[in-house]
């Protein structure tokens, strides 16, 4: 009886430990989905807004469900041609961690 007590005690600790690290990949996943979202609003706003970007790099942050999200943005002229801005996005959670980068190409006005 003792035995079959210790088997199913050493069981029940090694699925406590399964279900803890799923709870933390799943949180992990949640924030690389919000920060991936967050991202495409700020490449959405990036191409829809008629002008262009000024070249350089600049900075801020913005609220998204709930959490802060800091974002860095850096327009260049374009290498294939004069008339195009290339524009990369990246974003980082509160604590300064990149999760996500992006890539734009639009035309110069």
């Amino acid at each position: 009886m003792l035995v079959a007590l210790a088997v199913f005690s050493l069981a029940a600790l090694a699925l406590v430990k399964l279900d803890s690290s799923t709870i933390r990949a799943s949180a992990k996943v949640d924030e690389h989905l919000l920060a991936r979202i967050t991202l495409n609003n700020l490449a959405v706003e990036a191409l829809t807004d008629p002008g262009v970007p000024p070249l350089g790099e600049s900075r801020g942050e913005v609220v998204n469900a709930g959490q802060r999200w800091f974002w860095t943005r850096r327009a260049a002229r374009g290498d294939v041609g004069a008339g195009l801005v290339r524009i990369d996005l990246s974003i980082s959670n509160a604590s300064g961690q990149a999760l996500a980068t992006q890539t734009l190409v639009k035309a110069a006005q």
